[in-house]
């Protein structure tokens, strides 16, 4: 997992820079292209190409940022228990994952259990294995209790350990 978020990182810092010095190189032909009275088609390219900058250093840092914000939950979320209530196959499908939508009430120790609603891509070997009832381990972030992780190192632990026999959603 570590791996993956190193990739991701790197891959985002590669698309921010790339974005960063195409906005940099279009702004400065734009404003030569003024300086110099050269062709409106000079400009308008040159425009273009700092527009799609701008756009691919934003897509850099969300690429970067969205893994940053998984890390720090899975490494400074509080250990909990999440029940799950209704489940909700939301027809959407990645690579191997499959987004559902999951009614759960989490029980972090010290704190009431309290109800969440959490939208998460799960797997497609995981799926069949959740039910409602089943106990799932989360991370919490200690500062938003609404922001909740499934704890999937954990959770394939658990189904690897057979708790008991899956039973499929949708």
């Amino acid at each position: 997992m570590e791996a993956v978020g190193a990739a991701r990182r790197a891959v985002g810092l590669l698309i921010a820079l790339a974005g960063l010095a195409a906005l940099v190189l279009g702004g400065a032909l734009f404003l030569l292209s003024a300086d110099l009275a050269l062709d409106w088609e000079i400009s308008r390219y040159a425009l273009l190409l700092a527009f799609g900058g701008l756009a691919a250093l934003l897509a850099g840092r969300f690429v970067r940022g969205t893994d940053r914000g998984l890390e720090s939950l899975a490494e400074e979320g509080l250990d909990g228990r999440a029940t799950t209530g209704e489940l909700t196959d939301t027809g959407r499908r990645g690579s191997r994952t499959r987004a559902l939508t999951l009614d759960l009430v989490v029980d972090v120790p010290g704190r009431p259990p309290y109800p969440v609603i959490k939208r998460a891509s799960v797997p497609e070997d995981l799926v069949a294995w959740l039910e409602v009832g089943r106990e799932l381990p989360v991370k919490v972030d200690p500062t938003d209790p609404q922001r909740v992780g499934i704890d999937l190192v954990a959770l394939r632990a658990e189904a690897a350990a057979g708790s008991s026999t899956p039973s499929p959603i949708g």
